[in-house]
């Protein structure tokens, strides 16, 4: 029921946060308008989150394109955009038609940089109206490409994942989750899911998925981190812990809650048919797998208290049914018959 992303994430981190391998130098002497020149580290004085800034983009003729980008932050969005796997989206017109070749040139505080790309898409709004273009890069200048991915892909783009924040910012963040994972594993091992997770016992399913998966993806993103160690050390891994796939579900915390002791029986059965309340046949379902013994014994209990009630001896049939309903607290029909039994026996109790 737990995910094996926390168990991932320590195996992941092996001992503390490592400085990331920084991005190869420019060798060329022909080449002025290089990666390292246009993506360098822009100076910073305090630390915290950067800023979020869109590119923009000019046409100056068709078929060559001027894209700004004012720091950091944007160049980061136009990576994530599509550049990262050589796609370019232009929101307009750019004059020439599909199967064209246009010139981009990228402007940044830290440099420029001039591509080559060819038009592979021209998208239309109802009116038949360009309402922009998908372009595949083919070339640049500097060997872009590689620089390009080693620098953005493999190093930037992943700290941005952690909102942009400054690297030390970021390792302490690493650390946290880290922390965060080893006390879900904790109250995973004891089976307390829901301090694992933190969130009330009785919060919504909703509620609980939401939570869970969000400390799912805190669990990813951080053991994502190019600032972590790759190392991994299989034989560390919980064999105990199961996939996310179930967890959260209606079924599966229903069994867990079930096992625990946490059966809750006439808050669920009031819920039947009101929003988030689960059916009977699912209540029954989940009772007969987590407790099957306690089923059988609960039948043979009812039987016996049927059999009495056939002698009318309405007291010994009431203790019978009470004790079957102990074993079996889902049995609906015992339950409704039980409390005519009680009324039969003593009419001063209403129904």
């Amino acid at each position: 029921m737990f995910p094996d992303a926390a168990g991932d994430l320590i195996d992941v981190v092996a001992r503390d946060v490592v400085p990331a391998t920084p991005p190869a130098a420019s060798t060329g002497a022909d080449e002025p308008m290089t990666v390292t020149r246009l993506f360098e580290e822009e100076p910073r004085e305090e630390v915290g989150a950067l800023p979020t800034t869109s590119p923009t983009y000019t046409r100056v003729e068709p078929g060559h394109i001027v894209v700004d980008l004012p720091d950091r932050s944007s160049v980061d969005s136009l990576w994530k955009a599509g550049l990262r796997s050589e796609g370019l989206y232009v929101p307009f017109d750019v004059g020439v038609g599909q199967g064209h070749p246009i010139v981009v040139d990228l402007r940044s505080p830290f440099g420029e940089m001039r591509l080559r790309a060819r038009v592979v898409y021209v998208a239309v709004d109802e009116t038949g109206a360009v309402d922009g273009v998908g372009a595949q890069v083919e070339e640049g200048r500097g060997g872009w490409k590689a620089r390009l991915e080693a620098f953005l892909g493999g190093r930037r783009t992943r700290i941005d994942e952690e909102n942009g924040t400054d690297p030390n910012v970021l390792r302490k963040a690493v650390h946290e989750s880290v922390e965060r994972a080893r006390r879900f594993l904790a109250d995973a091992r004891n089976q307390n899911f829901y301090a694992a997770v933190g969130v009330p016992a009785t919060a919504p399913t909703h509620v609980v998925r939401s939570a869970l998966a969000a400390l799912l993806e805190s669990f990813e993103r951080a053991s994502r981190t190019p600032r972590c160690s790759t190392r991994r050390d299989s034989s560390r891994r919980s064999t105990w812990a199961p996939s996310v796939t179930n967890a959260g579900t209606d079924e599966t915390r229903l069994e867990y809650d079930f096992r625990i002791g946490l059966v809750l029986a006439p808050e669920r059965l009031d819920a039947i048919g009101k929003p988030g309340g689960l059916s009977l046949e699912a209540l029954c379902d989940a009772w007969n797998h987590v407790h099957p013994d306690r089923v059988e014994r609960s039948a043979t209990l009812a039987r016996k208290a049927f059999a009495a009630r056939q002698k009318m001896d309405f007291a010994a049939a009431i203790v019978l049914a009470e004790q079957a309903l102990d074993l079996h607290p889902f049995f609906v029909e015992l339950r409704d018959t039980l409390r005519v039994w009680k009324k039969v026996n003593d009419p001063t109790i209403g129904f």
